[in-house]
């Protein structure tokens, strides 16, 4: 297997942005799932806004070339002279946040941690016991 060449950016995001994401998907996935979205699922929105004006955080986004091709391909198409990968990424990067927020797979995860470790524990404890623990962990 040929490992594939890999390129490394920091994108300007507006402030928050990391925060909203790591309730919505495992930290590891992250730079995966968008990388696919990009350039699998992307479709340009045609509102592409600055930057400016606005609190910003940095985000390393560390991704296979292709995918930064991709979204050179995609700037170059929409005429962009400076700039344009980064307003071209960040247009992606507010679909694909939109997409997890309609079915966020880091609680459909936990959902499924949750089941397994109920099923472990009901094998040692007897569920009016379980159903007492979490009642009072719900309740803290």
């Amino acid at each position: 297997i040929q490992k594939s060449e890999q390129y490394r950016q920091r994108f300007k995001v507006p402030a928050g942005t990391k925060n909203r994401f790591s309730q919505l998907i495992k930290e590891g996935e992250l730079t995966y799932e968008l990388s696919s979205f990009i350039m699998d699922g992307y479709v340009p929105s045609n509102d592409f806004t600055s930057m400016r004006n606005q609190e910003q955080e940095d985000l390393n986004f560390k991704s296979d070339v292709e995918v930064f091709e991709k979204l050179d391909e995609i700037s170059s198409e929409y005429g962009f002279k400076k700039g344009g990968r980064a307003k071209i990424f960040r247009d992606a990067l507010v679909q694909f946040e939109a997409l997890l927020q309609s079915n966020p797979p880091k609680k459909a995860a936990l959902k499924q941690e949750l089941k397994y470790i109920l099923d472990e524990y009901k094998n040692v404890e007897n569920v009016p016991v379980i159903q007492e623990e979490i009642s009072k962990y719900l309740k803290e």
